[in-house]
């Protein structure tokens, strides 16, 4: 529920479940517009996942990550905000 939901440091987004395994829901503060970006970071820095949010999205579904277990940053960017937060991954 919402109560488990961790709200990254600026509120541009929640996301649910963390830690997570197979697949997280994001849900945006604000709904995106055209130049809204997903990306997931390893620790390294390394992009491995990279996707451009459709206009008025408010709910993004990943489902089969296929990430290896570690320490993500999911990261939203829409030009003028950007927002960090950090995603525990634990691959069955």
């Amino acid at each position: 529920g919402l109560d488990q939901m961790t709200w990254d440091n600026t509120s541009l987004f929640a996301f649910y479940p963390n830690p997570s395994s197979k697949s997280i829901t994001i849900m945006l503060n604000r709904a995106a517009d055209n130049n809204t970006n997903l990306k997931i970071i390893d620790m390294l820095g390394k992009i491995v996942y990279d996707l451009p949010l459709t206009t008025n999205t408010t709910t993004i579904s990943l489902h089969e990550l296929n990430l290896s277990s570690g320490v993500y940053s999911i990261n939203i960017e829409n030009g003028e905000l950007q927002s960090n937060a950090k995603l525990i991954y634990q691959n069955d």
